[in-house]
């Protein structure tokens, strides 16, 4: 159970006040003296009095609306109330007597401390150790429902997405045409500069109408890029790192046959080929996965490593399907990951959600479809992956049937 902190000593949601406040704290171990308030239970040897740092083990139930890093897996989020402002200097200098009053650069310079170096720590903002953002696919062909069925479609997820607290991006492993519409979406609900990265699925490939779209974002400027694909790969492969954690999207189509734009014929629009890894894609992302130094590495790729089934519904789709049609390839895929310790293999394709540490070695993150109540087959899905320190979890947030109600279904520890 998470320890909390209380610095003024006014405790917080859910917590008992145990001590006086840390400021009573450093102002009584400079000073000799603190501002003892009402409930405050403090230490006290002598004088002059002591009290000691505030602590509950209290655990306050999270609300679903705030993105600060959590520490801990779901079952215990905790948010830290709202502080209040600084002791003032008038106020300080109120509370000291004129013989302390040589003393007060030594408080301040204390309270200096506390409030530059270690309150971000405790009310929870970001630091470099920490990241959060959320992945969600498959919601092709619904982006907003045109019926007034009372059901949601890619809309709702993006709501809810916002409820939580998204992080500081979106990644989308595949099938989510119309590419325009849905960015339209994301601008919406996350915001016109809120960063999507995309990895393309067979539904792009094989629609030669979308892949215009997806060529010149691909050729703009991806943020936090680090390194782009093989010369002359046609869809997506490329590297970008954010805090503490390093991305690498693959590309599982390496012989699709793109049609033109002025195909009518569906049949001919486009091809997936065979799906594969290449020589060459091995040894690049062989060559990447040896250049990193961020303590956490993601893969994503559309196709997963093992198709499984959901893991509410248990429906079955693509069975047998993985990132290539060549067992020994898919094979070597996985090596590859369990030995340069990637955290998580993040997938789509299937539209049916699954976590889960495969017979590999490596987690899959299977981010299901987020049609809302487009899809009746499985609920709903987005994930939202946090990590702090060494340790990194996957919020698995699921919708009821209509794709209106996002709710955490489980949270899975990525060990």
């Amino acid at each position: 159970m998470p320890w909390w902190f209380d610095p003024w000593g006014q405790g917080h949601a859910g917590g008992k006040v145990q001590s006086c406040g840390f400021f009573d704290w450093v102002v009584g171990l400079t000073l000799g003296r603190y501002d003892q308030r009402p409930k405050a239970k403090p230490l006290c040897f002598g004088q002059p009095k002591l009290s000691v740092l505030a602590i509950t083990t209290a655990t306050p139930k999270h609300d679903g609306m705030n993105d600060r890093p959590i520490h801990a897996p779901a079952a215990g989020h905790g948010i830290v109330a709202p502080m209040r402002p600084l002791i003032g200097f008038k106020r300080l200098s109120r509370l000291l007597s004129p013989c302390e009053r040589p003393f007060r650069f030594m408080a301040l310079a204390a309270l200096t401390l506390f409030t530059g170096c270690l309150v971000p720590a405790l009310i929870g903002q970001p630091t470099a150790s920490e990241l959060s953002f959320v992945v969600a696919g498959d919601m092709r062909s619904f982006g907003i429902n045109p019926s007034d069925n009372g059901k949601r479609f890619f809309d709702g997820a993006c709501e809810a997405m916002r409820r939580v607290g998204p992080g500081r991006f979106l990644i989308s492993p595949g099938d989510f045409d119309p590419p325009a519409a849905n960015r339209a979406i994301i601008d919406q609900y996350l915001g016109a500069d809120f960063p999507w990265y995309l990895v393309v699925g067979n539904h792009e490939v094989e629609n030669a109408a979308v892949m215009p779209w997806v060529r010149t974002w691909l050729a703009a400027d991806i943020p936090h890029v680090v390194r782009r694909g093989l010369p002359g790969t046609p869809l997506t492969i490329y590297s970008w790192a954010v805090g503490n954690s390093h991305f690498i999207a693959i590309d599982s189509y390496p012989w699709a046959k793109p049609g033109t734009p002025g195909d009518t014929d569906k049949a001919k629009s486009g091809s997936k080929g065979n799906v594969d890894l290449t020589d060459a894609t091995f040894r690049w992302l062989e060559e990447e996965l040896a250049a990193v130094t961020l303590p956490f590495i993601w893969v994503t790729g559309h196709q997963p490593l093992e198709s499984l089934p959901d893991m509410d519904s248990g429906r079955v789709r693509h069975p047998g399907e993985s990132v290539s049609a060549d067992p020994d390839r898919a094979e070597r895929f996985a090596t590859l990951l369990r030995k340069f310790r990637v955290r998580a293999y993040l997938c789509g394709h299937t539209h049916n959600t699954s976590v889960v540490k495969l017979k590999t070695g490596i987690w899959q993150a299977d981010s299901g479809h987020a049609r809302g109540g487009g899809d009746a087959g499985s609920p709903s899905t987005f994930l939202k992956i946090r990590t702090a320190g060494d340790q990194a979890w996957v919020d698995i947030y699921r919708a009821d049937p209509t794709g209106t109600d996002y709710r955490l279904r489980q949270t899975v520890t990525l060990d």
